[in-house]
């Protein structure tokens, strides 16, 4: 009897061991459901671009849910950014924004080429022929053709104002590359062309452009060819008619800053058949007074025709400056 009982004893607390492991494993495992080893949920974000610009940050991924992603959209030169579409962003009109993965999302960054407004005009003695003188828009780096057409005896000079993208400032048909809103004037003096300065000397290719000498007698000139009685404008300024019949009128005199102190080369051109008649006038000649810091070179007067009381002559008639290797007959 005693041996049965133990042998019962025994089973009995075996079963009931492996009963209570069994419901510790049970619950232990119910306790883990949801949590123990298992993957957070994630969203995938997509991400495109229209012509001008690309999503540079973070591009495309996959996030967990709840993570508030940066965003940055970058355009390319000439473009601008407009906005995001899609999915919902923080701010869809700014290039960095944040959006946050709380589902699976697409977005796209819009861009825009951008356009610029060139306005033209111009000085006295011409005009802006192409495009014409107005306010025009183009396209973010259109390269535009300008044109600037002298009246009759005015010369193209450069252009002036927003010319950093012009080809070359200093002549009549060129570009400009539109990477700005800008404005340009286009520029004529009474001369064949030039700027006045030593390195684009106003051009003289007629008795006008010689005449217009006077009104800027500190800048630099050259003569482009020979000057004569067939020449634009000799009728008016240097004939035995012009000027109620005294002819020329000398370029510079002894009034205070009156007298020429710039820079004449003929460049071996002849300036022919001046006539001067002014009996009672001083300091006659092609140039009446030529101060210390004036020069007068390369150049012939022939066939002139010089009266004048006191300093006279056909070339200089009071000369302070410098004349080399020019020459006078008549």
């Amino acid at each position: 009897m005693k041996i049965i009982l133990g042998s019962w004893i025994h089973r009995y607390w075996k079963k009931l061991g492996i009963f209570l492991i069994t419901v510790v494993l049970v619950m232990g495992l119910a306790s883990c459901e949801g949590s123990c080893g298992a993957l957070p949920v994630q969203y995938d974000l997509t991400s495109s671009s229209t012509e001008g610009g690309q999503v540079i940050i973070p591009g495309e991924g996959t996030y967990a849910d709840g993570t508030i992603v940066t965003l940055e959209a970058m355009p390319d030169e000439c473009y601008e950014f407009v906005n995001w579409t899609g999915a919902d962003v923080a701010d869809p009109y700014s290039p960095i924004t944040t959006i946050t993965m709380d589902e699976a999302k697409s977005i796209t960054a819009n861009f825009a080429l951008l356009s610029y407004d060139l306005t033209a005009d111009s000085t006295d003695g011409g005009a802006v022929t192409s495009p014409g003188e107005d306010t025009f828009t183009y396209d973010c780096g259109m390269v535009v053709a300008l044109v600037a057409t002298p009246d009759a005896y005015y010369g193209f000079v450069e252009w002036t104002g927003n010319v950093d993208t012009i080809a070359d400032v200093y002549d009549d048909s060129t570009t400009i590359t539109m990477n700005g809103d800008y404005s340009i004037t286009a520029n004529f003096s009474l001369f064949a062309g030039g700027n006045g300065t030593a390195e684009y000397p106003y051009q003289i290719a007629d008795w006008w452009h010689l005449d217009n000498v006077r009104n800027y007698l500190s800048s630099h000139f050259i003569v482009i060819n020979d000057l004569d009685l067939n020449s634009v404008g000799y009728t008016e300024l240097a004939s035995a008619t012009a000027n109620e019949g005294k002819g020329w009128q000398p370029i510079g005199s002894t009034a205070v800053n009156d007298a020429f102190v710039g820079s004449f080369d003929g460049q071996g051109y002849e300036i022919c058949d001046l006539f001067i008649d002014r009996p009672d006038e001083p300091d006659v000649g092609l140039f009446g007074v030529v101060e210390e810091l004036g020069v007068i070179e390369n150049v012939g007067v022939v066939n002139g025709n010089v009266t004048g009381n006191g300093d006279a002559g056909s070339l200089v008639g009071k000369n302070e400056g410098t004349v080399s290797n020019s020459y006078s007959t008549g």
